[in-house]
Formats: C-alpha cells, sequence, structure tokens
C-alpha cells in the first residue's frame, strides 16, 4: 500500500477519458484476507478501515487519524548548536562516522524516537453457528469507495457493504440477506490494549487512551435491524433471526489539531453520538448515495484507460500473472487509481496530513 502512495503523483496528469464505473475500476478477490495487507482499505480522511471480508468472523480494523500515543513535550537538544561547528568540521575532515555519532548525540531530539500511531481498534462481526459459503466474491469499488462481500448459504445471498463516509463522518456496516430473519450475529469493538467496552442500549462504546500518555479516545458504534431480535450481553451485541443489519461507528480522540499543546475538553462520547443520530436519520440509502457523489467528486477528476483490461480474473491472479511475464496494462490502470483512491480515502481537508501507509 505505501508502494501505492508513492505514485501517487501521477495523479496531477489531466484527465484522460474513460468509462469510471466500470469493472476496470474494482479490485476483486474470490476469498477472504488472509491479513492485513490482503484486506481492502476505505476511509473518509478522518477514520477508515481494513476490510478482511470474513465469512464465520468478520473483522474491520478501524483508525482514526489522531489516535496518537505521543504528548505535547519540549525536545530541543541543547548541545545541538554547540556541536553544530564540530560535527561540520568532522565531515569536511571526511570523518563520517565520528560526525554521524557526535550528531546523534548533540543534534537529535530528546527523545530520539517518534511516539507512534496506534489502532483505533477491531470491529468484530461473528456469525451465529458455523457458515459454509458458496459464490464467494470480496470487491473494492474505486469509483463508489464501497467494499462489498457476497456470498451464498446454501440458497440464501448475503451481501454485506462498507464505506466511510466523509459527508457524514461515519463508518457504515450493512448486512442484508435475500430471505428474511436469515442473519444471526454479534457485534463487538476491541483493541490490542488500553481500552474498557460497555453497552448503552443499541450502542457500544469503547473508550481509553493511546498508551499512557498518549490521546484519550471514544468510538461508538450502533448497531440496528430491520426486524429479528436484539440482546446485550456484556461487551457485546448480538442480532438473532434479521432480514438487514445496519452498523454506524465513528470515533474521537482529545487531539487538538489548532492548538497541539492544549488537548480537546468536548465531550467525545456525545460527538459520536451526535455522528450516528444524524448519520442514522437520512437511512441507509441516502446515506450511500451522499458518500458515494462526495467521493466522486473527487474520484473522477481523473480518468485512465490503457486497453487490455482483464478484469474477468481476480485481482491477486492478475498479479500473479504478470509476475510471470502477463502483459496487463489495464491492471496498471487499476494500480494508478487504487493509488489516487488511497490518498483521497486518507487525506481530506481539516484532517492530518496522509503518513506512509495512508490513514491505515
Amino acid at each position: 500500500m505505501t508502494t501505492a502512495l508513492s505514485l501517487l503523483w501521477l495523479a496531477s496528469l489531466g484527465p484522460i477519458q474513460s468509462k469510471m464505473d466500470s469493472p476496470s475500476n474494482t479490485l476483486w478477490y474470490r476469498q477472504p484476507a488472509k491479513n492485513w495487507n490482503e484486506a481492502l482499505p476505505v476511509g473518509n480522511g478522518r477514520i477508515g478501515g481494513m476490510v478482511f471480508g470474513g465469512v464465520d468472523h468478520e473483522t474491520i480494523q478501524l483508525n482514526d487519524d489522531t489516535l496518537w500515543e505521543g504528548h505535547p513535550s519540549d525536545r530541543i537538544n541543547p548541545k545541538a548548536k554547540a556541536g553544530l561547528d564540530e560535527v561540520r568540521k568532522l565531515i569536511f575532515a571526511g570523518k563520517n562516522k565520528e560526525a554521524s555519532d557526535l550528531a546523534g548525540k548533540t543534534m537529535m531530539g530528546i527523545p530520539d524516537r517518534v511516539e507512534s500511531y496506534q489502532t483505533l481498534g477491531d470491529l468484530h462481526l461473528k456469525w451465529t453457528g458455523t457458515v459454509t459459503p458458496t459464490n464467494y466474491k470480496r470487491s473494492l469499488n474505486l469509483d463508489e469507495a464501497v467494499v462489498r462481500t457476497d456470498y451464498k448459504i446454501g440458497d440464501i445471498s448475503i451481501k454485506r457493504e462498507v464505506f466511510a463516509s466523509a459527508a457524514d463522518d461515519v463508518i457504515v456496516v450493512r448486512l442484508r440477506s435475500s430471505k428474511p430473519k436469515a442473519i444471526s450475529l454479534s457485534v463487538s469493538l476491541d483493541r490490542p490494549a488500553n481500552w474498557k467496552t460497555e453497552i448503552q442500549g443499541s450502542q457500544i462504546h469503547m473508550s481509553g487512551q493511546a498508551g499512557s500518555t498518549g490521546v484519550l479516545y471514544d468510538a461508538v458504534a450502533q448497531v440496528s435491524q430491520m426486524d429479528g431480535v436484539q440482546n446485550q450481553s456484556g461487551s457485546e451485541i448480538s442480532v438473532s433471526s434479521a432480514t438487514e443489519v445496519l452498523i454506524i461507528l465513528t470515533s474521537k480522540t482529545n487531539y487538538n489539531a489548532k492548538n497541539f499543546t492544549q488537548p480537546l475538553t468536548i465531550d467525545r462520547t456525545e460527538f459520536c453520538q451526535k455522528k450516528i443520530a444524524a448519520a442514522a436519520s437520512n437511512g441507509y440509502e441516502k446515506l450511500r448515495s451522499r458518500h458515494v457523489e462526495n467521493h466522486q467528486k473527487l474520484f473522477r477528476r481523473v480518468n485512465i484507460d490503457l486497453g487490455g483490461s482483464k478484469s474477468d480474473f481476480p485481482t491477486d491472479e492478475r498479479l500473479d500473472a504478470v509476475k510471470k511475464g502477463t502483459v496487463d496494462t489495464g491492471l496498471e490502470a487499476l494500480y494508478f487509481q487504487f493509488g489516487r483512491y488511497l490518498l483521497m480515502s486518507s487525506s481530506r481537508p481539516g484532517d492530518m496530513a496522509a503518513n506512509l501507509q495512508g490513514l491505515w
């Protein structure tokens, strides 16, 4: 993914016309992701997720672009000015190792490492019972910025969609079955460390601190369903015998981008709940259309068609074929568009700048 971002300077090229909503702008696979690198990214600039596409157990790894374990501090090395002349003398004398060692002692910040950006955590969807899927397909439509997971359980079709809306500042997950009351699952939130969860009605609230001195954070996921029964137990919300399930999630930290030394004092839980309430009032179809319209204003500014599309084949199989010498200019165009997608999904006005791996 980092390699893809390194190609983003190409996005400054003028538009070359093609059909933006064609299959050539879709990454797709016949199986769930085996690891993080195979998961599919969604992001709205501020929050994002990596969608694995699991069946028995779906994991969406979550991120907030301000979730940092650091804190305001003066890292200036007081020996820097005095050491500068000596470092220069050593360099001009050809004593590079001595110059490097001295610069490390006198000119590096204190401490000489930067605290880490951390994951927000994981959203887990666990199906009740064993699920044996057929006709599985996992895809990311770059033109719509929607990840889909489609499969069948017996004669029932299951469709799952995930997107991160910049228009409504939330991550949205919808599960839908072709036959009534076919969905039974549990929903939970967790992260590797420094977290607690509690259930508040139909919402899961996760909160904590990044590291021992980092930002404070809150994340809220609201679970609703068209029919069926919802129950709350411990740190999970379970839904049984539903036809459609909708999950809306957002987060907030106390990081203050306008004044780094003064953390935000807002009620982070209230912030999340207001975002979710506003988004939920739109209903799923309007939420989705608002998201797609917002995304396409950026994505459709640059089109490219290099011909030779092999979009009937899964993306990983196309990549393997290229490694063996097959020419696939359509995959090159897809890679270019994927790079643009990553940047617009991980950096929007008012949010933090994209880091090396983007928002994720």
